[in-house]
């Protein structure tokens, strides 16, 4: 079964056409033999063998909160599994010229509550590159797959959540435009992060 947004492409609410205009941008990859498109449920050992090598990064930038085997391959494959299936879901997926999966990204409609400051805003749940291939415009391409998207779609605003110790990627992104605009706390209810503080 394909989602909404398949290689065919669909409309979104301001007209703008997600996935050709996603298939326009991959045309400048063509000599590099990088290539960019949504990703199908043909691809999900691809994705969950990406998003394991992700899950390992974070672990080491946070190792409490990211539990080995917290995220098993099986959850996984459900998780991708419903993004795929979901109209309001996009998955991206990089590709090397041996057709390679070497990167991936996962973003989402919000539909952002209150009466102040609400409205619809795209999140990206994952972004990930494989190391060999970063520092070669991998990760922003993906993101301007994202943004195309996002703006297909309606979205106001785009936006990540980000780990507070990973200047690198918090680099990055300030590069590319973006701008930090809250500051997210959290009280872990199982575990050494909940714990009081004198």
């Amino acid at each position: 079964m394909q989602t909404d947004w398949d290689s065919a492409g669909t409309e979104g609410p301001d007209g703008e056409n997600s996935a050709n205009a996603s298939e326009r941008d991959s045309d400048q990859w063509q000599e590099t033999g990088i290539t960019f498109r949504l990703a199908e449920k043909a691809d999900l050992d691809n994705l969950v063998r990406l998003h394991r090598e992700l899950f390992e990064l974070l672990r080491e930038l946070r190792p409490v909160y990211y539990r080995r085997g917290q995220r098993s391959a099986h959850r996984a494959r459900k998780y991708f599994l419903n993004a795929l299936s979901c109209p309001e879901w996009g998955v991206y997926l990089a590709e090397d010229a041996g057709h390679r999966a070497v990167g991936f990204l996962v973003l989402f409609l919000y539909h952002r509550p209150g009466l102040v400051g609400g409205g619809v805003e795209a999140h990206i749940d994952d972004i990930y590159v494989v190391p060999t291939y970063r520092q070669q415009g991998v990760g922003e391409a993906l993101l301007e797959m994202a943004t195309i998207w996002a703006k297909a779609m309606g979205a106001e605003r785009l936006t990540l959540w980000v780990e507070s110790n990973n200047e690198t990627a918090q680099a990055f992104y300030r590069h590319r435009g973006f701008r930090e605009y809250e500051k997210l706390m959290a009280l872990e209810l199982n575990g050494e992060i909940g714990k009081r503080t004198a």
